[in-house]
């Protein structure tokens, strides 16, 4: 996609974080719609509520906004997977910023499961460096073509 493509596309950047510079400043680099839903950390049932409560809110974000392009902040496969339902209900392009958590940390079952089935269903995987490339190639081979050194 050349940049007058992406010119052509409403493009959304989705976070639940508390901060997330690299999804802001990615934003606004592209000219893309930003929207961070927050995060929250403990108790654990908060949590579960909080993840629940994220995915309703983002999916209905997504219907409301219809983004041609929805990049997410993948630090855990819940926020990409609002993205993939998304899809392939209504159609978009999926591109889920791979944090380093997502891989290192969250990338055992049951969400080792849910990231696998995200990642091949997504159309990029955006990755920051080489070296996070050999690693991610090496536990998740069927997705291994679609990533982007950012």
């Amino acid at each position: 996609m050349n940049n007058i493509a992406v010119l052509q596309h409403h493009i959304l950047v989705i976070a639940w974080t508390q901060i997330s510079r690299r999804s802001e400043e990615l934003s606004k680099k592209i000219g893309a719609e930003y929207i961070n839903l927050g995060r929250v950390d403990k108790p654990f049932l908060k949590r579960i509520f909080f993840v629940i409560y994220n995915f309703y809110k983002s999916y209905r974000l997504l219907c409301l906004k219809k983004p041609d392009v929805v990049i997410t902040f993948h630090a855990h496969p819940f926020i990409s997977l609002v993205g993939i339902v998304y899809k392939l209900i209504h159609g978009c392009i999926i591109i889920p910023d791979l944090h380093s958590a997502a891989y290192l940390d969250n990338y055992k079952l049951p969400l080792k499961t849910i990231s696998t089935w995200v990642w091949k269903k997504a159309d990029i995987l955006i990755i920051h460096n080489k070296m996070s490339v050999n690693y991610f190639q090496n536990i998740c081979p069927v997705a291994a073509d679609k990533l982007f050194v950012l």
